[in-house]
């Protein structure tokens, strides 16, 4: 099986988009020119195992083969401000705790994962994976910004799962989902009332015509 790239270091207790940033500002400026700039021109060349195309197709690779695995998204605040990484920080913890509670635990304890994804999201999405004692059960979290997920935040969790899962992208048929039926996806949130609004207007709106993982949500 796959193994997922969490290679960022983070305690279960640190705030996962700080870390993600902190990793990141660290791979920067570990960037530096070869003292003679021949070896540039004749080196073997090697895939970047960071770019963003490389960790997100990574974690698909693991989901493909799992037959039972939830995917599930918390939604919380994404500014600087202390309270904000507190919040984060108080969600984490709260989080990781109920899973604990059913016997999920973390896949690697001492660092998480993250890829980038598209638009309309368009941000990091830190996540990291719990496996559930003696059985085949996995939950894969992704830490998602409130505000990330823009005046239609239905349509943003929909283009984002997708990603997760592009084998068959919704085509109108809402009976014929392909791998939706083996991964679940659930949201916790939203936190902010103003993105809570605009799911239910949305969500309102989409009653005529059904998108496949809503569901779910």
């Amino acid at each position: 099986m796959a193994t997922s790239q969490q290679d960022v270091e983070a305690r279960l207790w640190q705030d996962p988009f700080a870390a993600v940033e902190k990793h990141r500002k660290s791979s920067e400026q570990a960037v530096t020119l070869p003292k003679n700039t021949l070896m540039m021109l004749f080196a073997p060349t090697s895939p970047n195992t960071s770019s963003a195309s490389h960790r997100l197709e990574k974690l698909k690779k693991k989901i493909e083969p799992l037959n039972n695995v939830t995917v599930v998204a918390v939604s919380v605040f994404g500014g600087s401000y202390a309270e904000d990484a507190e919040s984060r920080r108080r969600s984490r913890f709260a989080v990781v705790s109920a899973l604990g509670f059913h016997r999920y635990h973390p896949e690697n304890a001492d660092a998480i994962g993250y890829f980038h994804a598209t638009k309309p999201y368009d941000d990091d999405v830190p996540y990291e994976w719990f496996d559930k004692d003696n059985t085949s059960r996995s939950v894969l979290v992704l830490w998602l910004k409130d505000e990330q997920l823009t005046d239609t935040p239905l349509t943003t969790l929909r283009d984002l799962f997708n990603e997760l899962t592009p084998q068959r992208p919704y085509n109108d048929t809402p009976h014929n989902y392909g791998p939706y039926n083996k991964v679940n996806f659930k949201l916790i949130g939203p936190t902010g009332s103003g993105t809570l609004r605009d799911l239910v207007r949305e969500g309102q709106g989409l009653k005529q015509k059904p998108l496949p993982l809503l569901d779910d949500i």
